[in-house]
């Protein structure tokens, strides 16, 4: 169940770093629900309602899946979407020992910015080029 793990959502770009746990709160908006739950079905939280905390608490230890959208300004007051540089973005989850048991992440660019290859790239692109020559000979 979600109240079993910790998640973190990790933002570090040219306006700075940033990360909370978006899913262990007082209460979210989020849309929970289990691995049959279908797409848009999940039971939502109303944090404007007097007992939306114990309803969302209840909500974590009763279901595994949590869905909702994100967007860096809308928790960062001075955040510029537009300003050249890497953002990386990050999900990773916790389990009860602190362990990481899972971690996805992304690389947007924006502007005028160079990624620089990693090496399983530039190992694959070495064999192609000796494949166009062996080829060529």
């Amino acid at each position: 169940m979600l109240a079993d793990y910790t998640f973190f959502l990790n933002m570090i770009g040219p306006n700075g770093t940033f990360g909370y746990d978006q899913i262990n709160v007082s209460c979210a908006d989020h849309a929970l629900g289990n691995s049959s739950t279908g797409n848009g079905g999940g039971t939502a939280t109303d944090c404007n309602l007097a007992n939306a905390n114990s309803t969302y608490t209840n909500g974590l230890l009763s279901n595994s899946v949590a869905q909702n959208s994100w967007k860096p300004h809308w928790f960062l007051p001075n955040f510029d979407p537009n300003m050249n540089g890497t953002y990386t973005f990050a999900l990773s989850a916790f389990g009860s020992g602190g362990q990481e048991l899972a971690k996805t992440e992304i690389n947007v660019l924006v502007g005028n910015t160079t990624q620089v290859p990693e090496p399983t790239s530039l190992v694959l692109l070495a064999l192609g080029l000796l494949g166009l020559r062996a080829r060529k000979a």
